[in-house]
């Protein structure tokens, strides 16, 4: 019984590109989670200064979560690094929002970048 190189070397790279889809499905789904979605989305369809800078929201990716760290505040905060495209323009912005809600709407920081 002889087991050929070719046939090592092809389920090597299929093993190698399984392993690869399922960490990049895994982050893409740790980033896109349905929290995450809905703190970014009630900042950046009702914010009045990303309404002017770039006009009504068409799409946007979020492309970078921090989570909230419980040594540096007593209110956590969640760091989102947002790409926003608009009718106006398009760019990155930078969110910090935390927990807590007053008078219903979230607390955040924002950053545009240019």
């Amino acid at each position: 019984m002889f087991i050929e190189f070719k046939d090592l070397k092809k389920k090597r790279n299929i093993a190698l590109m399984s392993v690869v889809l399922l960490i990049f499905w895994g982050v893409h789904s740790m980033i896109n989670n349905k929290n995450n979605v809905q703190r970014v989305e009630s900042v950046i369809y009702t914010d009045d200064t990303i309404g002017r800078e770039f006009g009504k929201v068409t799409d946007y990716s979020i492309r970078a979560v921090g989570g909230p760290s419980s040594y540096e505040s007593k209110q956590p905060a969640y760091f989102y690094k947002v790409e926003i495209t608009g009718d106006k323009n398009y760019g990155v912005v930078k969110l910090l929002i935390n927990e807590d809600q007053k008078d219903g709407k979230p607390v955040y920081t924002m950053q545009i970048q240019d």
